[in-house]
């Protein structure tokens, strides 16, 4: 998240057009926002994020109220002053997010003009996954038609536990995918190069050599820059995913996994310390309250990574006009 912020910094600061960039961020926080807060107050039967119940517990749990009666009368406040911070930090990281989608969403056209079939395929699908994926916490969409309210399973092997485990390793396939696609979104972005030159050479029939130095140059400088948008979505999706893993106890497999072979004095201390984070925060938290979170920012960063994505193909189509 703070080299997603860095990154849309950079943008917004040293932009040719920053003053517009900065007030679509400001005018896309806003919005966001909104949506975030609209996520928040849907009901619990509508998404299945667990944060009520996380947040009750949270606030029983806060050592600040020694009187059973001053938690009761002060937890509809605290409920509400912590779903509004959430949905501040949910929009802001929604807006880290919108310039990752543009080069995303103007890769993904550029792939599909010079792609196979069978590549456009997986483009596509890695284009509308997010989407996809995000619907997996309706209620009304999966556990309400998977496990009926009398009980009644229409999948009888699925029990779900089962179902929240595959849910989990879903999203932790789609970024797999997204990683092994991130050489091939690469170099779609350095096609790009030829699109601008054949750009300019239509508006100015005397195109220099040094003008087309120059392109090249910028779109070849520009790359690191990329890749780092690309890359910090998907490990942030990534470490929610990981994060609420620990949390919720979930098993990837379900089956016994035998121990590994030892390992040198270093390499454990650090895997110690990466240990100790997932129980330290439980000690501090209420487990139902991580789990919450981490499910709100899970599905979020889907819902984010779908929009701006969405949009980003829309402001291409209108622009390569």
């Amino acid at each position: 998240r703070k080299m997603l912020s860095s990154l849309t910094w950079l943008v917004v600061t040293t932009g040719q057009e920053s003053k517009t960039e900065r007030t679509m961020l400001a005018l896309s926080m806003l919005c966001f926002f909104v949506l975030a807060v609209a996520v928040l107050i849907l009901d619990a039967s509508w998404l299945d994020l667990k944060l009520d119940q996380g947040l009750l517990d949270f606030v029983g749990r806060n050592p600040s109220s020694k009187k059973p009666s001053s938690v009761m009368s002060s937890r509809p406040g605290l409920i509400l002053a912590m779903k509004t911070a959430l949905s501040a930090t949910a929009s802001m990281l929604a807006c880290a997010l919108i310039f990752p989608a543009l080069r995303m969403a103007r890769s993904h056209m550029c792939s599909a003009r010079r792609s196979a079939f069978l590549e456009k395929m997986v483009f596509r699908l890695s284009f509308v996954s997010p989407l996809l994926l995000a619907l997996l916490w309706v209620q009304p969409l999966t556990t309400g038609v998977l496990f009926g309210e009398d009980g009644e399973r229409l999948i009888s092997w699925l029990s779900p536990s089962m179902f929240e485990h595959l849910r989990l390793l879903a999203v932790a396939l789609f970024c797999c995918m997204r990683l092994l696609m991130a050489r091939a979104y690469l170099q779609q972005y350095l096609h790009s190069a030829q699109e601008r030159i054949d750009a300019h050479r239509r508006r100015v029939p005397r195109f220099t050599s040094s003008k087309l130095t120059n392109t090249v140059a910028t779109v070849n400088g520009s790359l690191a820059v990329v890749a780092l948008q690309f890359l910090c979505p998907i490990f942030t999706l990534l470490a929610c995913v990981l994060l609420l893993h620990s949390f919720g106890n979930f098993s990837w497999t379900g089956e016994y996994i035998p121990e590994a072979p030892p390992l040198d004095a270093s390499a454990q201390q650090s895997l110690k310390f990466f240990h100790r984070i997932p129980g330290f925060l439980a000690s501090v938290f209420p487990t139902t309250f991580l789990v919450g979170v981490t499910n709100f920012f899970a599905v979020w960063l889907l819902i984010a990574m779908s929009i701006c994505t969405c949009l980003g193909f829309a402001y291409a189509s209108v622009t390569d006009r």
